[in-house]
């Protein structure tokens, strides 16, 4: 599979790990039961983001051990709705409002002989408000103005119906709407199929191609039974952020307007054989989730994915291949659990330079070390990376310590203030028991001083680092 410069590997692969970063593996709940035809198991996880709900941590209690890229259709829906439009009466409507409610019921003739301002404008202010106003009825030419009338003069407020053309997005598989600003989260993922060959690879906007091949096939989605659900039972907050203007009331029954628009995202295999499918981002819409018979859901929905790649390889080891990227004096098992990898080094120190070096094979473990994950862009493969001992633990702390202290002061000020001393060595402690609870293993209270961290930090070069770190450290 050639990359090519609108989804380079690299750039796939930090979309992939910013997603995977945002996944929990410890605190999830069970597997559920079966819930619709292909099996679909939904996960308990309010934090997850569900068609934009808030973003938060995605529970993952079954490792990812493959993570595939794929365009997912969106479906852009033109809806014609009846809206309620409240706004000031007018001194006309007023005047033949309060006629009817005085002299009523009586016909728009007998209104116009007390106004003189038009039959014609009489007897369409009158249609307008049978329309609007429930308690106004008509009977032949004659009209009755009930109660709510007299309301609406007092509160000087009248509501008229108008009818919008309002643009919708859906989901392409479980025909439920997405959010408004869904592709303002989304800007830079969207896909198109190449005029050319639209079986091919999808293209960018621009009409480069990319080397997602694989694509969720065009579905009939409408959004239209949610949308309902919403016009009838939707509170304020869940309207307005699937683009349901206030007054909406009823959807006009037409056939709407209908145009498909693809998404980048990852379908993501789970050592169970169950998949998910989430958009490439930190904070990822979940477009499908739970389905637990991928050869069978592929057999639905998915095109130019083979079926021998939605296996789960009973193998917990790399290939001959992976294994030789790592320096030699470097022992690599099978981990715990599917997908895992132990890693210990015999010789440490090589891996813990961290200016440039010669050797390729020591900055591509050490990255590795730094990410704590290998994906192989070919075969779809994930690999979770764990220190085998103690010594290696100690060099992966101190690697991901220096990386993570680099990005927490490249976002602080230049002055910084004397207090920051005390919180970095508490930030320091909490890191490496946070390192030791993702990790799940038994660490002493401090593996690594803060003087430790700080005399390999002294190998960075770089000079915005190397001052602040300084500072705080006076």
């Amino acid at each position: 599979m050639k990359m090519t410069e609108a989804f380079s590997s690299k750039d796939l692969r930090k979309r992939l790990f910013d997603l995977l970063d945002s996944m929990d593996f410890n605190d999830a709940p069970e597997n559920n039961s079966f819930a619709n035809q292909f099996g679909s198991r939904p996960m308990q996880n309010d934090n997850l983001k569900e068609n934009g709900a808030a973003p938060g941590k995605l529970s993952a209690k079954v490792p990812v051990v493959k993570a595939i890229p794929l365009s997912f259709p969106v479906v852009e829906v033109n809806y014609t709705l009846r809206e309620r439009v409240p706004e000031p009466i007018g001194l006309v409507r007023r005047a033949i409002l309060r006629a009817l409610i005085e002299f009523g019921p009586c016909d728009s003739d007998f209104i116009d002989g007390l106004l003189f301002i038009g039959s014609d404008i009489v007897e369409r202010t009158l249609v307008e408000f049978a329309k609007s106003i429930p308690d106004l009825k008509r009977t032949g030419s004659i009209y009755e103005a009930g109660p709510q009338c007299i309301q609406i003069l007092q509160d000087d407020r009248f509501t008229r119906h108008v009818t919008h053309e309002r643009k919708f997005l859906v989901n392409g598989v479980t025909d439920s709407l997405l959010p408004l600003d869904f592709w303002r989260q989304h800007w830079g993922l969207r896909l198109i199929p190449d005029p050319a060959n639209p079986a091919g690879p999808m293209c960018t906007e621009s009409g480069t191609p990319t080397s997602i091949t694989a694509k969720i096939c065009d579905r009939t989605a409408t959004g239209r039974v949610h949308l309902q659900n919403l016009l009838r039972d939707g509170d304020a907050k869940s309207r307005e952020r699937f683009g349901l203007p206030p007054g909406a009331c009823e959807l006009v029954d037409e056939q709407p307007a209908m145009r498909v628009a693809w998404v980048l995202g990852f379908l993501m295999i789970r050592s169970d054989n169950s998949i998910d499918l989430m958009t490439a981002r930190r904070d990822p819409v979940k477009l499908l989730v739970g389905i637990t018979n991928p050869r069978e859901y592929a057999r639905h929905v998915l095109q130019g994915i083979a079926l021998k790649n939605l296996n789960v390889d009973t193998s917990k080891q790399p290939d001959e291949k992976w294994e030789n990227q790592w320096p030699d004096g470097t022992k690599i098992v099978p981990g715990k659990r599917h997908g895992e990898v132990m890693v210990t080094l015999i010789d440490p120190n090589r891996l813990l330079r961290l200016d440039s070096e010669s050797d390729s094979k020591n900055i591509s473990a050490r990255r590795m070390l730094e990410q704590g994950r290998y994906w192989n862009p070919y075969t779809f493969k994930i690999f979770r990376i764990i220190p085998g001992d103690m010594n290696t633990a100690k060099s992966v702390v101190l690697i991901r310590g220096i990386c993570e202290l680099r990005s927490m002061l490249r976002t602080m000020e230049p002055s910084l203030s004397s207090s920051q001393p005390v919180k970095l060595t508490e930030w320091w402690h909490n890191f490496q028991a946070a390192f030791a609870t993702q990790e799940e293993i038994r660490l002493p209270d401090i593996i690594v001083t803060l003087d430790e961290l700080v005399r390999v930090a002294d190998n960075v070069k770089d000079t915005d680092f190397q001052d602040k770190l300084e500072r705080i450290l006076r």
